[in-house]
């Protein structure tokens, strides 16, 4: 039985979400290597065309491979309470966590890819289509409203923020381009909040093309920093 304290009496879906509103942070006690920070307006770079790593959630924690519902549905759940799931969560059979900080460099780089083909290649559970979750905890010095994001993705894809879903893709393989996708009036709270991504295997040679890019600007187009 789960007991809650009297100020946090809130009504919950299927699983132990914490709304805003609440004193607690329900993810304040994750692993450290799982927080990264949102940059302060006044540290943000200047809306312009060059984009670089520091724009977007390059740090990870990747879970998998896990085998999908048959008919390939990304909304299918999987494993219990996927929408805020954490790296301390212990990984189901077959799969396991791998931490990860994405790098691009070199001329050939695509700023902000974050790649985990490399965990998976000589994995025999994942020559088939499979799933992969990707979390971490973003902390804000301050409540943003009305922030864009901005995401890509080979794979089909889906995510959450603070346990709602924002965000999905469920059509074929595609290039992988930063902001190809765009959502608007996404909020982030102040303290910590917690991104989910759903990875599921698109047709094509999926296997060395599981990717996919993330980030934060502004209303108007403004850079946001993560450090």
């Amino acid at each position: 039985m789960i007991h809650f304290r009297p100020v946090c009496a809130l009504l919950f879906a299927s699983s132990a979400l914490l709304i805003a509103g609440c004193a607690d942070d329900p993810w304040e006690d994750t692993p450290e290597f799982e927080i990264s920070v949102l940059a302060p307006r006044d540290e943000a770079a200047p809306a312009e065309n060059f984009l670089t790593d520091a724009n977007f959630l390059m740090w990870w924690n990747v879970l998998g491979p896990i085998a999908p519902d048959k008919a390939g549905d990304i909304h299918a759940q999987l494993i219990r309470d996927e929408n805020v799931i954490c790296g301390k969560r212990n990984a189901p059979k077959g799969a396991r966590w791998y931490r990860m900080l994405a790098r691009n460099e070199g001329p050939a780089g695509i700023p902000g890819q974050v790649d985990f083909s490399r965990f998976f290649l000589d994995n025999p559970s994942a020559k088939a289509p499979s799933v992969f979750y990707a979390c971490q905890t973003l902390k804000c010095d301050s409540e943003y409203n009305g922030l864009v994001l901005n995401v890509g993705s080979r794979g089909k894809l889906k995510i959450w923020i603070n346990g709602h879903p924002v965000y999905s893709y469920e059509k074929g393989d595609r290039p992988l381009k930063p902001d190809t996708d765009k959502v608007d009036g996404i909020v982030l709270r102040k303290g910590y909040n917690r991104i989910v991504i759903k990875y599921l295997d698109n047709e094509g040679d999926y296997r060395n093309n599981r990717k996919f890019c993330l980030r934060f600007t502004d209303a108007a187009g403004q850079s946001t920093l993560i450090r």
